[in-house]
Formats: structure tokens, C-alpha cells, sequence
């Protein structure tokens, strides 16, 4: 599992193409995989891009948990698995990214590469700036709610 923890300006092209931060990379290792899957998050309107082990793990998992037989299990499966495109990084270290992708969430110029634990997010610097604000004012509130459930749970020390 990788612990990444990096948060990096990064610029899109004109060609579609988003350069990886080097602190991005050193945290994915040398010689790891070129490979990734890149997903549309409709939902926050941003991109995530999982790395090939990473997100064959998640399809491992959705596998085992999932039973392709029951109707709401198959509809989250073809959700999930909706607005997906593997994509390579190139000698340059960037990946391109398909045009329908970056018109869907907006992506243009500068951009802000944003990963933690092991997922990576590239958001466009304007909802990225506007999440950071709304979330920092709610970021204590959120962090109560959280840990007062778990410790109410049993999951917390």
C-alpha cells in the first residue's frame, strides 16, 4: 500500500497532458508501474487517478464483495465502473488526459495534483482553492463528528 502525502501545482497543456509532481513519483517508488486508471468523479467534479496496483486491488475486493447476481450490486458495479480510461505517463512523466474528462470537471491551466494514503486527485485550482475554504471552516466539526463516532463505537482509544 503506498502512504502517499502530497499536494503539488501542476499545469494541463494544450494537448491534455498534466506533468506527475517528482515528490508524487519518489512516493510511488523507483521503477514503479506506468499504468494507471484514471476516474471521473462526477460527484466532486475531479479526477482521481488510482495506480494500476492500487486500483486492481479495489477490483479484487469489489469482486469478492459484490455478488454480480443481485440487480443493486450490478448497478453499482456498472456506476463504478462508468467513466474509467487506463493511461500511461509517458517518458516526461505525464499522463494525457481524454478531452470529455477535463471538459467534465472543468480543467484548465494550472491545476492541483492532491494525494493522500493511496489516491490521487487532480482538481482544478479554482474548486480546489473553494474546497479548501469551505472545508478548513468546517474541518473541526467534521474531525468531532468522525472520532466522537468511533470512540462512541468502540473503534476509537
Amino acid at each position: 500500500m503506498f502512504r502517499l502525502r502530497v499536494t503539488s501545482p501542476a499545469t494541463l497543456d494544450a494537448k491534455g497532458r498534466v506533468k506527475l509532481p517528482s515528490t508524487l513519483l519518489k512516493q510511488l517508488g523507483e521503477g514503479s508501474d506506468s499504468d494507471f486508471i484514471l476516474k471521473l468523479d462526477d460527484e466532486r467534479g475531479i479526477l482521481r487517478l488510482y495506480p494500476i496496483k492500487v486500483w486492481n486491488e479495489l477490483e479484487d475486493r469489489l469482486n469478492n464483495e459484490l455478488d454480480p447476481f443481485n440487480p443493486d450490486h450490478e448497478d453499482f458495479m456498472s456506476l463504478f465502473f462508468l467513466d474509467i480510461r487506463e493511461v500511461s505517463k509517458d517518458t516526461s512523466d505525464r499522463i494525457n488526459i481524454p478531452n470529455y474528462m477535463i471538459d467534465a470537471v472543468g480543467l484548465k491551466g494550472e491545476v492541483m495534483v492532491h494525494a493522500y494514503q493511496n489516491k490521487i486527485e487532480i482538481w482544478p485550482l479554482h474548486k480546489y482553492e473553494e474546497r479548501k475554504r469551505v472545508f478548513s471552516a468546517d474541518y473541526r466539526d467534521l474531525s468531532r463528528k468522525i472520532f466522537t463516532s468511533k470512540s462512541e463505537q468502540g473503534g476509537g482509544s
